[in-house]
């Protein structure tokens, strides 16, 4: 696993819960909330390890017996969505 910038951590007004293989998340700011599939949970909790993400593209690579490059633009889109709709602040 590469070491690198964590790519932030959750933010502090989301409240989340994992049920079964999905992740449920609660933006307590604005009350919507997310439903993350199977690949989305695992680079949600990946983030909360504070994981880079070449990082979280490599674990999720291996899970699912891809290549780093396979899956490295589809980490990449997620992590962004979840930034932008601020479920992931930026620092430690």
């Amino acid at each position: 696993m590469r070491i690198g910038q964590a790519v932030g951590r959750h933010a502090k007004h989301v409240a989340w819960r994992k049920v079964d293989d999905e992740v449920v998340i609660l933006d307590l700011e604005t009350s919507v909330y997310y439903s993350l599939n199977e690949t989305g949970s695992k680079i949600w909790e990946l983030i909360g390890k504070g994981l880079s993400e070449e990082a979280i593209a490599e674990e999720v690579a291996e899970d699912y017996g891809q290549k780093v490059a396979t899956v490295k633009k589809d980490v990449s889109a997620i992590i962004k969505k979840m930034k932008k709709e601020n479920l992931v602040t930026p620092g430690k």
